[in-house]
């Protein structure tokens, strides 16, 4: 678990085993550390990331969708660019876009990735009763969308989506986020 946690973390854990000996009137103490042998990998990973933008962004997805879902991603970006503000990502492989509605939430509505993958953020809508009102209203309209499905926990997560799901139901996605911001 320590070993997980470094690899996937921005922080570290560490452990210490004490194995205890008594013989007579002797005591003795052997500490064992647990977690220091990942430092040097996650230090190395973590330089990998960096700061994606609209060319990098596009041109990673370009090399990976299809014309037509690229096409949906585009119009996508360009309706969040218009009514949001737009956060990058720092992935290492796979760049992202982050939609942030100040008037809904501080954090991002829903996330988009270069791969075609969409986040349905929320688990970030839970911080008031106001941002509740903002999640069950998303999910509700979002639940119109023939053949979208959000799961009846959707509070409590992060709801992913594959493009093959969502790329033919842009303009229904963005309707909904429409009908929110009114």
């Amino acid at each position: 678990m320590i070993l997980f946690i470094n690899q996937n973390s921005q922080f570290s854990i560490y452990a210490v085993e004490l194995k205890y000996y008594k013989y007579e009137n002797l005591e003795l103490t052997i500490p064992k550390l647990f977690g220091t042998e990942v430092k040097k990998s996650t230090t190395s990973s973590s330089s990998t990331r960096k700061k994606w933008d609209e060319p990098m962004f596009f041109g990673h997805a370009k090399s990976l969708l299809k014309p037509e879902q690229l096409e949906s991603l585009r119009n996508l970006y360009d309706f969040s660019k218009k009514n949001s503000k737009i956060a990058w990502g720092t992935g290492s492989a796979t760049g992202s876009f982050n939609a942030i509605f100040q008037n809904i939430s501080p954090r991002s509505l829903y996330s988009v990735y270069s791969d075609g993958r969409m986040s349905l953020n929320f688990h970030w809508l839970r911080d008031d009763p106001k941002m509740e009102n903002y999640s069950d209203e998303f999910k509700n309209k979002l639940s119109t969308i023939p053949g979208l499905k959000i799961p009846p926990d959707y509070r409590d997560r992060f709801v992913y989506l594959t493009i093959e799901e969502w790329y033919n139901k842009t303009n229904a996605i963005i309707n909904s986020v429409m009908s929110l911001l009114k």
